[in-house]
């Protein structure tokens, strides 16, 4: 099993002054595609220390045998 949580397609387009990657469930399932099968995505609104919000994606990954 993988979990793994990135910046959503509607979340911030840079962290900490740095560009980032935004992905979506599934772009990240295709990523993983060739030894990966997706099991779940979720779509989350984190709250900062500074009130402000980022949207992530997160994806459960199961490998195939």
């Amino acid at each position: 099993m993988a979990i793994i949580s990135t910046f959503a397609l509607d979340g911030p387009t840079a962290c900490s002054g740095l560009p980032i990657q935004q992905y979506s469930s599934q772009d990240l399932a295709m990523l993983f595609a060739d030894e990966f099968d997706l099991v779940q995505s979720f779509h989350d609104i984190h709250t900062t220390p500074w009130q402000t919000t980022q949207a992530f994606t997160t994806v459960v990954l199961r490998r195939r045998h």
